[in-house]
């Protein structure tokens, strides 16, 4: 791919070529020219340091050899008479003074020509010489001193032949040392020995100088013959008497080869050194000496960085130059250019600066005009815009406008929530892609019609009209529907725009409305005829019972009275049912498990619904807990059950599915639904039945409504709508004729996940237990027949019994006499039962309260004790139910129901 360069940046690359190179060659050359300049000056200096320090280490070891051969005639006339402990004394004390001399020796001794130790002197071992030393003694001495054996001694046999004998270095008492050997007496008669330490000897008459001026950039150190470290270093991996052989200079030094002198490797202290070793030829030992390369760098790094400075400068110069020439004659053409680019683009913030050039300025000057009108054309424009399209977001309904081909051109954020579509998916295609057939393809040829004629049948129209719409996913839903005729755009084509209001939350609740009223109308002619009707039916209840216990020994009467309480309680069960309607029939709520209640009843629903039909079942496992009457459930799936399998009679295949989810409904799903968001249990039951129109669907929650003709009552579904509605859930409906039927129940999550207390039904027994008692008991009841039936029975048990038919009369009696127990009637002309027992539990708190009533309403919302209602007895009353409801109220049984 080839490079395409600016005029600006091809002169400036050929700037740097021509200064940079030229100043880099001549700074590499000269640099190596001042390296090795330095590196020979500084091998010379530490060459010409290494031969003084060889002269004066030469010097030292002559000055203790001749101290030696000094001392050793003395010796010699002394060891004449070495019995004599006078002679043997002078000796010590020569030895002594020997030791003291020179402060390199560090032990001094007479070892004799059979290696026999005849005096030492060692002022570290407290051999000072002050006194002549046991056997013992000198015998430790030999051993401490290597002397005590039979091998051939050097310090023997050389000196034997008169001459001295310098010994190699060793560790002796802990440092490094070597000897120096001469002999006493000619012919040899002993032999005087010193050890001479290695770094005292260095450090005497300045012979360490150099060594000691050793840094982090040079070093020195002396190797013995072996290549042995004599010398201390700096350096903690290497200690005296480390072999130093791993380096090729020391190797290089024990062969006595030159090393060269441009030759780098990595010394003691691991970093690049360059070396030079002399050799000390009186010890055979090796001085190593070591240059860094920062040492040799260093004194000629000013010059380089002077030199480096100079060249940036130049560097600097020339590209300055070459950019002003640049900046005075390109670059103002280079601005002009990129500045129309981003006019065009949309970008209207200029970098153009007057060039002193007059032509390119008029140039500047005009294109900065042209940006400044430009961009203040496109700012209203696109303020006009944005004010437009923030109003069509901002607006509840969706806004949708089409050209007079039905191409869309603007979707507002509420058509996407409404169709499910977004803008870019809906911008650009037709609108009819939110119409379903037939209306679909009816548009195009309606608005060219329009378009052609002004014919108008929905444009303009105020408030619109409603029309079918379809989601993404497909769904069918209404809407009401208003069009206007915007401006022609630039093109000259017809624009329209409509406004879609979702008019699916209006029909629900429309028909939610509907059916409220409907059942509310229903609850309130049942429930003041259930009062009646219970009223009565607990009269004929309650003798009919007396009868049967009074006949008992009269077979044939006693039958006749039992079939007139089957026929009551037949009775009583059918305003039940009628009051099932209403909602206002007695619940017994507890905490259900719906997928434990499906599989409980799979047994009897596989029988209601034949082989003939299958059941399919699908539960989501966990499933949230709801709190409703069970049994009421129950009804409510074997009704919607049945009705199934009628619209399956004929069907091939014939299913029923039933399925339970939890659902989390947001606040737009709880709206369309009627409900509160939040958390549901949902029950569908789908069949593949024969379906229902539109008009049916409306009316199968109707009471007394029925397909069935004469087979039905109409009373299933509307139980199952009571029901729902008073759980606090709803019910909904989805059917389409000859696809199937599918029935979607809602109830509320049980949030406290505890084991909520319910009142239970009692249990009834097949004896009749007796529940007598001596208190006093106070009946208020408006029906006058039920207060005679209520005090037979108490009485009949023993109790105390006070009867009143309105509050006035019940609280006079209470001024009159002591009551243990009321049992009082809710529904009653003037204050009501509940009215009265909060004026009771006001004035006479120790006494026990048993509501009772034939239906139940919204009384009960109002009272503060909560427990009066939960512990009613519904009318008609069976006669044992209430005796021992009584007899635990009044004898204080824990076990009674709460």
């Amino acid at each position: 791919m080839p490079l395409h360069l600016s005029l600006k940046q091809s002169w400036t690359l050929i700037a740097l070529f021509v200064v940079i190179i030229p100043i880099t060659i001549f700074g590499g050359i000269s640099g190596s020219i001042m390296f090795k300049q330095q590196l020979r000056e500084a091998l010379v200096s530490v060459r010409h340091a290494n031969t003084t320090l060889q002269f004066k280490i030469d010097s030292e070891i002559e000055s203790h050899k001749a101290l030696l051969k000094n001392q050793s005639e003395a010796l010699s006339h002394l060891l004449k008479d070495i019995d004599s402990p006078d002679a043997l004394s002078q000796i010590y004390s020569l030895l002594a003074r020997i030791d003291a001399q020179k402060p390199a020796i560090h032990e001094v001794l007479i070892l004799s020509p059979h290696a026999q130790i005849i005096a030492v002197v060692d002022q570290t071992m407290e051999m000072n010489g002050d006194h002549p030393l046991s056997p013992k003694e000198l015998h430790a001495a030999a051993v401490r001193a290597g002397f005590n054996t039979e091998h051939e001694i050097p310090e023997i046999v050389i000196p034997q032949a008169g001459k001295v004998y310098i010994g190699s270095p060793h560790e002796h008492d802990n440092i490094i040392a070597f000897t120096i050997a001469v002999p006493i007496g000619s012919p040899t008669k002993a032999t005087l020995i010193a050890f001479i330490e290695v770094e005292e000897l260095l450090r005497s008459r300045e012979t360490h100088h150099k060594l000691a001026t050793s840094t982090d950039k040079t070093q020195n150190y002396i190797l013995g013959r072996r290549g042995e470290l004599l010398t201390i270093l700096n350096e903690e991996k290497y200690k005296t008497g480390d072999l130093m052989t791993h380096f090729a200079i020391v190797r290089s030094a024990l062969i006595n080869e030159d090393w060269p002198a441009d030759e780098s490797y990595t010394g003691v202290h691991d970093q690049p050194v360059y070396g030079s070793h002399t050799a000390i030829q009186t010890l055979n030992w090796s001085l190593i000496s070591e240059v860094s390369s920062i040492e040799i760098i260093q004194p000629i790094a000013s010059l380089l960085f002077k030199l480096a400075v100079v060249t940036l400068f130049g560097i600097a110069i020339t590209i300055w130059f070459v950019l002003r020439l640049v900046d005075r004659t390109i670059n103002p053409i280079q601005q002009a250019s990129k500045a129309i680019e981003n006019i065009a683009s949309g970008n209207f913030e200029l970098e153009l600066s007057p060039s002193g050039v007059h032509e390119f300025d008029v140039m500047i000057r005009s294109i900065t005009s042209m940006a400044e009108n430009r961009q203040s054309v496109e700012q209203a424009l696109q303020k006009k815009e944005q004010e437009q399209r923030e109003i069509l977001s901002s607006m509840i309904d969706a806004v949708i406008t089409i050209n007079e081909l039905g191409i869309v051109l603007t979707f507002n954020r509420a058509a996407e929530l409404l169709f499910g579509y977004s803008a870019d998916e809906m911008i650009g295609n037709n609108v009819n892609m939110l119409m379903p057939e037939p209306f679909a393809k009816k548009h195009d040829h309606y608005l060219q019609r329009y378009c052609d004629t002004n014919e108008v049948r929905i444009v303009g129209k105020t408030p619109g009209v409603e029309v079918p719409g379809r989601h993404k996913n497909k769904t069918i839903f209404p809407l009401r529907l208003s069009i206007n005729e915007l401006p022609r755009d630039l093109n000259n084509r017809r624009c329209f725009i409509g406004s879609c209001h979702d008019l699916t939350t209006v029909k629900h609740q429309e028909e939610q409305l509907r059916r409220a009223q409907k059942m509310t109308a229903l609850g309130t002619l049942t429930g003041g005829i259930a009062h009646d009707f219970n009223n009565i039916l607990g009269v004929v209840i309650g003798y009919s019972g007396l009868l049967s216990k009074k006949l008992s020994s009269e077979p044939k009467l006693a039958g006749h009275a039992n079939k007139i309480l089957h026929a009551a309680e037949r009775g009583a069960s059918l305003t039940k049912k009628l009051l099932g309607l209403s909602r206002q029939h007695e619940l017994v709520p507890s905490r259900v498990d719906l997928n434990t209640l499906i599989h409980d009843q799979l047994d009897f629903l596989k029988k209601t619904l034949t082989p003939s039909i299958e059941l399919k079942i699908d539960l989501e496992n966990p499933i949230w807990p709801i709190w409703l009457d069970k049994h009421g459930l129950d009804d409510a799936l074997l009704n919607i059950s049945i009705n199934a399998s009628h619209a399956m009679a004929k069907a091939s295949p014939a299913q029923l599915s039933i399925s339970s989810r939890n659902k989390q409904l947001n606040k737009s799903q709880a709206q369309g639904l009627g409900l509160a968001p939040g958390d549901y249990v949902q029950l569908k039951l789908t069949d593949t039945g024969i379906g229902m129109d539109e008009k049916t669907k409306e009316q199968i929650f109707d009471p007394f409504f029925s397909t069935k003709g004469n087979q039905g009552s109409g009373l299933g579904l509307s139980q199952v709508f009571g029901f729902v509605a008073q759980a606090g859930g709803v019910i909904k409906v989805d059917s389409t004729l000859g696809a199937g039927t599918q029935f979607t129940l809602y109830f509320p999550r049980l949030e406290d996940d505890a084991i909520l207390t319910a009142q239970q039904p009692e249990l009834e027994t097949e004896t009749t237990p007796t529940f007598h008692g001596n208190e006093s008991i106070l009946i208020v009841d408006d029906e006058e027949a039920l207060c005679e039936l209520s005090e037979v029975l108490f009485k009949e048990q023993g109790y105390q019994v006070f009867t009143a038919t309105n509050s006035d009369q019940a609280l006079l009696i209470l001024q009159q006499q002591t009551i243990d127990l009321i049992y009082c009637d809710v529904v009653m002309l003037g204050i009501d039962g509940y009215q009265f027992a909060e004026l009771v539990q006001q004035n006479y708190p120790q006494i026990k309260i048993q509501m009772t009533s034939g239906f139940t309403d919204d009384r009960q919302l109002n009272i503060d004790d909560q427990k009066l209602h939960q512990n009613i007895l519904y009318k008609p009353v069976n006669t044992e139910k209430l005796l021992k409801r009584i007899r635990d109220l009044l004898s204080e049984n824990p076990n009674r129901e709460k």
